[in-house]
C-alpha cells in the first residue's frame, strides 16, 4: 500500500538508508547484512523475506497539510536533541556526518558480529563516540560507501570485471561460475571475468547479489553488461572499505 508520509520525501533530492530487522532472513551462516542506500522510493520487499524500511536523511514540508516545519526549507530526519548534543560537543559537526557515520557502522563486521543476537530480533542500535577524529573518519568512509553503492563514485571506472566473448548474443541462458578462472558464463559465447569467490559469494539484504542479478534476467538479454561490471567493482571496494573500518573502529564496539 502507498506510504506517502515517508516516500514523498524521496521524490525530492534525498538519500535514505534502507534497513531491516529480520536478521534470520540472511541465513544461518551469514552476518546481518540487511542494509543498503537509495536516492529513490524503495519497495518494502527489497530484502529477502521483505522488511526493508527507508530512513531518509532529509524531510520536506507538506504544503497540503499542517506540518512541523515553520519554514518551507527541508529539515533533517534526525532527533533534534541528538543534533543539539553533537553540535555542542563538536562546533564543526554537520548533520550529514551523522548519517554517513551510521552507514559506516552498519557495514562494520565487528558490529555485526558483536550484536548478531540483537540484530536477529530488532532494528540496529548505533554506538557513538566522543572522539571527533574517529567520528569524522568513519563518516568519510560512510560517504564513500554510499557513493559506491549508488554507483556514482569515480572509483568505479574503469571496472575491475570485464565482459568477454564474441558475437552479439547477450542472452542470459544459464549462470555458471568457475572459481578457478573467475569466470561467470551466461551463454556459450559470453562471460564475465575477474570475479573472485569472495565477490561471487557476497550478500546484501539476504541475497547473493551477483547471482541474483543474473538470475532475475535469465531468458532475457543483458541491457547493460557494463553495469554488472560496475556492480562487481562496487562490491570489491566495499570489502576494502570494510577492512578500513575494521582497522580504525577502535573502542566503539565493546
Amino acid at each position: 500500500m502507498p506510504r506517502n508520509e515517508v516516500m514523498r520525501h524521496m521524490l525530492d533530492e534525498n538519500v535514505g538508508v534502507v534497513i531491516g530487522r529480520q536478521g534470520l532472513a540472511v541465513g544461518d551462516n551469514q552476518l546481518w547484512n540487511l542494509v543498503t542506500i537509495s536516492q529513490i522510493i524503495t519497495d518494502f520487499n527489497l530484502f529477502y523475506q521483505g522488511g526493508g524500511l527507508i530512513a531518509p536523511l532529509y524531510i520536506y514540508p507538506d504544503e497540503h497539510k499542517e506540518d512541523i516545519f515553520t519554514t518551507t526549507e527541508r529539515g533533517y530526519n534526525i532527533a533534534p536533541d541528538l543534533l543539539d548534543r553533537f553540535s555542542k560537543l563538536w562546533p564543526q559537526f554537520q548533520p550529514e556526518q551523522l548519517f554517513y557515520y551510521v552507514y559506516a557502522i552498519l557495514h562494520s563486521n565487528q558490529y555485526r558480529e558483536r550484536f548478531a543476537q540483537y540484530l536477529r530480533m530488532d532494528f540496529p542500535r548505533i554506538p557513538f563516540t566522543e572522539d571527533y577524529e574517529l567520528f569524522s573518519k568513519l563518516a568519510e568512509i560512510g560517504k564513500e560507501l554510499a557513493d559506491i553503492h549508488l554507483l556514482k563514485s569515480p572509483r568505479l571506472s574503469p571496472p575491475l570485471a570485464r565482459y568477454q566473448g564474441s558475437g552479439s548474443n547477450d542472452m542470459v541462458e544459464f549462470i555458471k561460475y568457475d572459481q578457478t578462472s573467475g569466470f561467470v558464463q551466461i551463454n556459450p559465447d559470453k562471460h564475465f571475468e575477474g570475479i573472485t569467490p569472495e565477490l561471487w559469494n557476497y550478500h546484501i539484504g539476504g541475497y547473493q547479489v551477483l547471482h541474483k542479478y543474473l538470475k532475475d534476467r535469465k531468458g532475457n538479454p543483458l541491457a547493460d553488461p557494463i553495469h554488472y561490471c560496475r556492480m562487481v567493482t562496487a562490491m570489491a571496494l566495499t570489502i576494502d572499505l570494510q577492512e578500513r573500518i575494521y582497522k580504525i573502529i577502535g573502542t566503539i564496539i565493546q
